[in-house]
């Protein structure tokens, strides 16, 4: 250390050597300074099928053990039967000491529940009011429609607007896995066939979009005068129009020319425009 003086106060493990000078004479000496690994155990879950569980806070050259809780709280091996926060003491033959907290969680077999929230057709699904849920939890949906899944705790699926004389219906389907076991939960949403709730005034709703031969549109209110509806493609350019008659809040457009793509549709009724935009299949 550099150190001139007759003591010293070391904080790292090693080896440290000292020299004396007196009357001339020299002597040297060194001691070797050990430190063992601190005690460390982290969070656990276990399933409650698997209780008692016995956890093992073991450290190199330990001497005694103080647990908070379990049934060997002396011991270097403690067994738990039930969940909670916990704490261990280790001390080492040199006399160091090292404590680490912790916390024990029991899981059921899980509870698969599903909430949701949407906007026009795009639903937002969250897994995580499930029961006995954990960090290590899977999470597996589908959706019901066009092969779409995901493996994340939310997820967003997207319906395609339906006719509204027949409105359709998708099967949601949620599976969990925490470890412990599996639980499948299932909910039917009927996607607004319009989406109406979700045109503003003076604009409007196109289905079924993605679209293959005609698409649909629907106004969020009747027309007063004469209008016009205009498909474009992205730069802008004109492609189709044809004119809504005054009081007119549904008509068809034939597609079924264009190539598939996203296009522009555009409203122009009662001296304002509003545009949504057309996926072509």
């Amino acid at each position: 250390t550099g150190a001139t003086t007759a003591t010293i106060t070391v904080d790292e493990a090693g080896t440290y050597s000292v020299t004396k000078m007196e009357d001339g004479c020299e002597s040297s000496t060194s001691i070797v300074v050990s430190q063992s690994a601190a005690v460390e155990i982290t969070d656990l879950d276990a399933c409650a099928d698997d209780l008692p569980l016995t956890i093992d806070a073991t450290i190199a050259n330990g001497t005694s053990y103080a647990w908070s809780g379990g049934s060997s709280i002396n011991t270097a091996a403690n067994t738990f039967s039930d969940a909670g926060s916990y704490s261990v003491t280790a001390t080492d033959s040199y006399g160091c000491s090292s404590d680490d907290d912790f916390q024990l969680t029991v899981l059921e077999t899980p509870e698969a529940a599903i909430t949701e929230t949407h906007s026009a057709n795009a639903w937002f699904f969250d897994g995580t009011s499930s029961l006995y849920i954990s960090s290590n939890t899977t999470y597996l949906w589908d959706f019901g429609y066009n092969g779409q899944t995901a493996s994340t705790a939310t997820a967003t699926a997207n319906y395609p607007w339906s006719d509204p004389s027949n409105p359709t219906t998708y099967t949601v389907t949620l599976t969990i896995d925490n470890g412990c076991g599996t639980d499948v939960t299932t909910m039917e949403v009927t996607p607004d066939p319009l989406g109406i709730g979700a045109i503003a005034e003076g604009s409007f709703g196109l289905y079924p979009n993605p679209a293959t031969d005609n698409v649909n549109f629907v106004l969020a209110n009747a027309a007063s005068a004469k209008g016009t509806i205009e498909v474009m493609d992205v730069a802008g350019r004109v492609l189709s129009s044809q004119t809504i008659a005054a009081g007119q809040t549904t008509g068809e457009v034939n597609v079924s020319d264009l190539a598939a793509g996203s296009y522009l549709v555009k409203i122009s009724v009662d001296g304002a425009s509003s545009v949504n935009t057309l996926i072509k299949q």
